[in-house]
């Protein structure tokens, strides 16, 4: 059975850092150039861990607000649909995953993404590729919050694993077993564009499945179903 995609455009990151994506940012650089080269940046999970100012500035080191225009969103209270939908990408950067969460769901962005993904490009690193998936409990953060549901926005029907390295196999093959759900590891330099139910492997190392039966590793450059 096919897994159900809801999402028709995402980028998944496996959280390293700038010299670990440079395929990733040039994809995401041409994928927007051919709109209107507008990115709304989401440094959220990194509040009370580093302030948005240095946020801003790495992420303006890639991506040059000379050649895009970028806004930083400090919070999800600040946005509503109608500015939403004048941007071309979201750009969902890591950190605390509990906390993300928690403050999507507070705000409701959740419902502004879901309808977003329906025309824009979603980028989620680390803890942003994670809220992406059916559940957040992926996760090796520690929850600071009140959350009590760690599903996830199931914008694709699979548990996300960034930060993979091989000897992580045992521990998602356990929770594979107890969770009856397939993940997609992305070690940090790895990516995974998304377009429909076709898959595409970008960056520099593999990435694998763990389906409920079997496991399959996908190299660079490879395309794929994703099922």
């Amino acid at each position: 059975m096919c897994a159900s995609i809801v999402l028709m455009k995402l980028i998944l990151g496996g959280g390293g850092d700038s010299a670990d994506s440079i395929e990733t940012d040039i994809l995401i650089k041409n994928l927007v150039s051919k709109k209107n080269k507008r990115i709304l940046y989401v440094p959220i999970a990194l509040r009370n861990h580093i302030p948005f100012e240095d946020c801003y500035k790495w992420f303006t080191n890639t991506f040059s607000p000379e050649e895009f225009e970028i806004e930083m969103l400090k919070s999800f209270k600040d946005i509503a649909f109608d500015k939403l939908k004048t941007f071309d990408l979201v750009f969902i950067g890591g950190g605390n995953t509990y906390s993300l969460l928690s403050e999507i769901r507070e705000n409701e962005f959740d419902k502004l993404l879901e309808k977003f993904s329906e025309t824009g490009y979603i980028y989620g690193g680390s803890a942003g590729a994670i809220i992406l998936g059916k559940d957040i409990t992926t996760t090796h953060d520690e929850n600071k919050t009140n959350l009590k549901s760690f599903h996830g926005l199931s914008l694709i029907d699979f548990w996300l694993w960034p930060h993979y390295s091989e000897k992580e196999d045992k521990e998602i093959l356990n929770f594979v077993s107890q969770k009856n759900m397939s993940v997609i590891a992305i070690p940090e330099k790895a990516g995974v564009y998304i377009s429909g139910d076709m898959a595409k492997v970008i960056d520099s190392e593999p990435i694998k499945i763990f389906y409920k039966k079997e496991t399959k590793t996908f190299f660079p450059g490879e395309t794929f179903v994703l099922d």
